[in-house]
């Protein structure tokens, strides 16, 4: 799944060992313990069924990204 809130911010993605998490700004987001993985725009975290992962660290960042698409507009769109 895909969630837009004035465009794409975040996205859902499973496979056999784990799931992940991205955003589509997440090269934006606050993320001082570096959990993030990806590239110099979209980033994501995995989240393992071993795992433990801090929910209120992924909500932080869903309502970061939110607030990055209402200020800047959608991601998939190209500034003129």
């Amino acid at each position: 799944p895909v969630w837009e809130k004035n465009g794409p911010f975040a996205y859902l993605a499973a496979f056999k060992t784990h799931v992940t998490l991205g955003f589509w700004r997440g090269a934006m987001l606050t993320d001082p313990k570096g959990l993030l993985e990806g590239g110099a725009t979209m980033r994501h975290v995995k989240l393992t069924p071993d795992g433990t992962f801090d929910v209120v660290q992924l909500r932080k960042w869903v309502h970061e990204a939110v607030a990055l698409n209402v200020t800047r507009g959608d991601p998939t769109r190209r500034k003129p």
